[in-house]
């Protein structure tokens, strides 16, 4: 079974939506990295680490995740596999 072609779709998704995934994982990494709890004095972005953290820690969404990771290297877009990481990175390991 050739892995590729099961893929194909999310891939074919993910370039032909490339500007908006990037803009948007980037705004989220933006999001992640200021320090808006000590400034505004909430807890904002506590919460929705939290609740993507909880997301993420599920077995069958980390089996979907593995399939968009492996869907956003094919697309050859470096800079949306590299903030896909960042942002896996720091809700499964921060």
């Amino acid at each position: 079974m050739n892995i590729q072609k099961l893929v194909a779709p999310v891939t074919q998704n993910l370039k032909s939506n490339t500007k908006t995934i990037n803009m948007t994982l980037l705004c989220l990494v933006l999001f992640m990295m200021f320090p808006l709890d000590k400034l505004l004095r909430t807890s904002v972005q506590r919460d929705v680490e939290g609740t993507l953290r909880n997301l993420v820690s599920n077995p069958i969404v980390c089996v979907l995740m593995v399939g968009v990771v492996y869907a956003a290297y094919l697309t050859g877009d470096v800079y949306m596999f590299f903030l896909l990481l960042f942002v896996l990175h720091r809700l499964m390991k921060h």
